[in-house]
């Protein structure tokens, strides 16, 4: 019986840790694309100039998670 019970915390530590590391990179996230949208905007950059670079973030994100094989 005690090895279900470490397999079980094992899983659930394992769980933990994927959901701190996943906070972490949308904290991330949210944080850069809000400071280069600020930044873009101080330099005097337009609204579309600033929509291109935040939309190619996220095209180029999409196209590199399509792209990997495994993780």
């Amino acid at each position: 019986m005690a090895g279900k019970s470490d397999r079980r915390r094992a899983r659930s530590r394992g769980r933990r840790l994927l959901f701190a590391a996943a906070a972490c990179v949308f904290s991330g996230n949210g944080l850069l694309t809000t400071l280069v949208s600020v930044r873009a905007t101080q330099e005097g950059f337009g609204d579309f100039a600033i929509g291109l670079v935040g939309g190619g973030f996220f095209l180029g994100a999409a196209a590199g998670a399509r792209r990997s094989r495994r993780a």
